[in-house]
């Protein structure tokens, strides 16, 4: 018995369909796993007029931040007059030293404002993207180290 050419074509379409579902049906737990935005914190420390501030107190599972920086690459904003607030915006990386980065980012801040996003994640940051607010802790006796601590949710993409 001969075969009709419609019953081909769907069989060509079950074989090729058919794979493809298994494969995305594989790929999906993976997805699910990233999970919901959860809570995210640390603290920075800014030595004065330098192009970094180190990073303490990570919230869990981030305690790997402790010790490394974030780097202010630019194009930067250093102070610009939005009425009679002073607006700071920055591009940044964040890793341990600047020719290793972990994590891009920007930095925003209006006033007594701030805010702030991490995306691109790798190495052990890989998928992560989070963002929130920032506030200034304040500054050693002499006014040279000053402290941030930035608040917010992150999640990690799948």
């Amino acid at each position: 018995m001969r075969r009709s050419s419609s019953s081909s074509c769907r069989g060509r379409v079950a074989a090729v369909v058919g794979p493809l579902a298994i494969a995305l049906a594989l790929l999906m737990p993976a997805a699910a796993t990233a999970g919901p935005p959860q809570d995210f914190s640390f603290q920075k420390d800014c030595p004065g007029a330098e192009p970094y501030c180190v990073i303490h107190d990570a919230s869990a599972p981030f305690e790997l931040l402790d010790g490394m920086a974030v780097w202010y690459v630019g194009p930067g904003n250093p102070g610009k007059m939005v009425g009679d607030l002073t607006y700071l915006s920055y591009e940044v990386t964040i890793g341990p030293s600047q020719d290793e980065i972990l994590a891009t980012g920007h930095f925003r801040w209006l006033g007594t404002k701030g805010s702030w996003t991490i995306r691109d994640g790798t190495g052990p940051l890989e998928g992560l993207h989070a963002e929130g607010a920032m506030a200034f802790v304040g500054c050693d006796a002499a006014g040279y180290v000053c402290t941030y601590e930035l608040t917010g949710r992150y999640h990690i993409a799948p």
